[in-house]
């Protein structure tokens, strides 16, 4: 940011932390490919809306909405939220529709700030417009899979239900995550070269750019939705709009105003009392305290908490609480009877991390 006068760092600073976490929410959201030496979610556009149309072949196990998160404790597929909606059985799992809603906040957080690093003199820097570029590529990826996910929720909805509606609602998004991928094409064409390559050493090497993904995998997509749309008798669809944010009235995105309390440090040997402070907004039927040892090799232990006017409180017994491990607390509060809070979460108010980490003192 060498130059960059008039206060302009303080915006640029803000692409950097926004822009920072949008690979890392792709992959933790959606990984439908184990190793991950064989994504590139740079230029992937993840997997298909139908498995059969991925642009890389071995994919084909998996489609959008079925691909699964690599962190399967605290995500879910969207297929499996689906089946949990329609089942009426909550997933203990943050929402694909709080996915979704990320990653079109990231998008405009970056572009918000760009435009005040720009008025603040940030364009007159030898470094801004390369920078620049750069993240308008991460905003368009993040924007395209807020659509996608949209797309792939109302597809395998519809697949599922034969839900016209949700047909015509999958048909909009996907072909909005399109035209968002489009134009990341047009910036990458113009500004990257035209062969990229991503190779490791695993022989299995990967070539192109994000032109490619149109004809290869999204064109097919859209032509396999249309067509099942026409079967279900449903010829009269339109494009969506690229720029209309996706966000629909749906329970399942209320945001509980909820905290969660725990003691940033417990004592070996001695219970640990975890509190959910809940209000009116907050409504919830039943919560849960996820928790377990930082070692990587127990699964998450469980407790249901316990109602106490307006919080909900647990004690992790005082055996588990021991001298050699740190701990990792969360918690899964339900609400609207399908749909499930998750605390801390990652709001910029409350935590930049999905769990709290406890420290463990003799």
């Amino acid at each position: 940011m060498i130059g960059w006068r008039g206060g302009a760092w303080e915006p640029a600073e803000r692409m950097y932390r926004f822009g920072s976490r949008i690979m890392p929410l792709v992959t933790t959201a959606h990984f439908p490919r184990h190793p991950s030496q064989h994504y590139w979610p740079e230029l992937f556009p993840g997997n298909a809306l139908y498995k059969e149309n991925n642009y890389v072949e071995y994919n084909n196990a998996f489609s959008y909405a079925t691909s699964n998160p690599s962190d399967e404790q605290l995500f879910t597929s969207i297929s499996k939220a689906i089946d949990a909606k329609l089942a009426g059985k909550p997933v203990d799992a943050f929402h694909p529709f709080t996915v979704r809603d990320w990653y079109e906040s990231l998008a405009r957080q970056i572009e918000q700030a760009s435009g005040e690093a720009a008025e603040r003199g940030a364009d007159s820097a030898a470094e801004w417009y390369p920078t620049n570029v750069d993240f308008k590529m991460l905003a368009g990826i993040s924007r395209y899979h807020a659509r996608m996910v949209c797309a792939a929720w109302y597809n395998d909805l519809f697949e599922k239900t034969g839900d016209g509606v949700a047909g015509v609602k999958a048909y909009e998004a996907l072909t909005a995550a399109r035209a968002v991928w489009r134009t990341l094409s047009d910036i990458g064409s113009a500004n990257y070269y035209h062969d990229l390559m991503f190779d490791i050493g695993t022989g299995m090497r990967r070539n192109g750019t994000w032109a490619d993904r149109i004809p290869g995998q999204l064109d097919k997509d859209v032509r396999t939705l249309k067509d099942a749309l026409s079967k279900a008798g449903i010829h009269d669809v339109s494009e969506g709009d690229p720029l209309r944010y996706c966000s629909l009235a749906d329970p399942m995105t209320a945001v509980a105003k909820a905290r969660l309390i725990v003691p940033g440090v417990a004592r070996a040997g001695r219970p640990l009392t975890v509190t959910v402070q809940a209000n009116e907004f907050a409504p919830f039927t039943d919560a849960t305290l996820y928790y377990r040892h930082m070692n990587h090799r127990e699964k998450y232990q469980r407790l249901p908490m316990t109602r106490i006017g307006d919080e909900w409180i647990a004690e992790i017994p005082a055996d588990y609480v021991q001298a050699e491990w740190d701990m990792v607390v969360y918690c899964a509060a339900h609400i609207f009877g399908d749909s499930t809070v998750m605390l801390p979460g990652m709001s910029e108010v409350e935590s930049d991390f999905p769990v709290k980490i406890v420290r463990t003192a003799e």
